[in-house]
């Protein structure tokens, strides 16, 4: 049970597992109820979590990540709660990243973990989401288990540790959104 912004409490139902493939990754659909009416939400634990980026993204203008209903740390581990209107996962919306990105850096936040299982697509664009490595440049790491694999694009000074740049940044978005003259263009409507 948690409260929401507005006071009201909120029970969680657990309904699925979002990655049964993965059954370290702790990512859930959950129903909400708040005073007996139900809401579809998604649930992540994880043991780091920057809700200012996320909130950042979320109350810009150009709505670039969703809600994010509730964030806390209990017990050494951030459990978050998102609205899942989006309802889709595919290839991103070039436009939408780079805002997101400039938003962030703006603040003198990085993201780092710019990939498509990170991406989703709504009625408007896309969102981000998963803001695990999240934090301020030049001060959030990455993780000492960061997967190192040749498959992975990762700029070529990413370490287990590291610190984490604007400049990976910059590239994983060129490897996900295409080089910066391609950037601007969109993949079309997203319905």
């Amino acid at each position: 049970m948690f409260s929401i912004q507005n006071g009201m409490q909120v029970t969680l139902e657990y309904t699925s597992h979002l990655s049964p493939d993965e059954p370290l990754k702790a990512l859930f659909k959950a129903l909400a109820n708040i005073s007996s009416s139900l809401t579809e939400v998604v649930v992540k634990f994880a043991l780091t979590y920057l809700h200012e980026g996320h909130e950042l993204l979320a109350n810009s203008n150009l709505l670039l990540a969703p809600k994010l209903w509730y964030c806390e740390k209990v017990d050494s581990i951030n459990i978050y709660v998102i609205d899942p209107s989006w309802c889709v996962d595919a290839s991103p919306h070039h436009k939408c990243l780079c805002d997101a990105v400039n938003v962030l850096h703006e603040a003198n936040f990085v993201f780092e973990d710019l990939c498509e299982p990170n991406v989703l697509l709504c009625d408007n664009g896309a969102m981000l989401i998963d803001f695990d490595w999240c934090g301020k440049e030049r001060e959030a790491c990455y993780p000492s288990d960061i997967l190192m694999d040749s498959d992975m694009p990762w700029h070529a000074s990413v370490q287990r540790e590291g610190l984490i740049t604007k400049e990976h940044d910059c590239h994983l978005l060129d490897k996900l959104a295409g080089p910066p003259e391609q950037q601007g263009t969109l993949l079309g409507n997203v319905a």
